[in-house]
């Protein structure tokens, strides 16, 4: 399947069906308020849903993307109270729903974490023992990775 990672105007991101299978619509990122602007309503949404929908081409597949790493997430973005409802809508507009990994079960932004914490040592063991298996380590070293 073919995406596309656009930030352009609606008109222009149509035109991406032509070489893809769909370009990606961030429509709901950009263009509802965010939680301390002004509260979400069903007007909002509706007009975002139309905006994409209305000029579509004919025979093309609709998608709706919540969150992405550009983006803060949909629950700090649009307060925690709401990831549900968010989900739920996506999940029932026609086409397909993008979630961005962690949004289905309500992450929120962490602006709490240190670089420490990101580092997670059984990844580096397995990037060793990958390494080591495919044979750029001396066998020695595998052994005591093994189980």
């Amino acid at each position: 399947m073919d995406k596309v990672e656009t930030y352009l105007s609606v008109e222009d991101t149509m035109e991406y069906y032509e070489c893809g299978d769909f370009p990606f619509n961030f429509f709901i990122i950009t263009d509802l308020p965010r939680v301390n602007d002004a509260p979400v309503t069903a007007s909002a949404m509706e007009t975002i849903i139309k905006k994409w929908l209305d000029p579509m081409p004919n025979g093309n597949v609709a998608n709706w993307v919540l969150g992405n790493h550009d983006q803060w997430r949909v629950g700090t973005r649009h307060g925690s109270d709401l990831i549900d409802a968010f989900n739920m809508i996506t999940l029932t507009l026609p086409g397909v729903s993008v979630t961005y990994q962690g949004e289905e079960i309500g992450m929120v932004n962490n602006f709490d974490i240190t670089w420490e914490e990101t580092v997670d040592p059984q990844v580096i063991d397995m990037t060793f023992f990958c390494a080591c298996m495919a044979k750029f380590c001396p066998q020695a070293d595998v052994r005591e990775y093994i189980v």
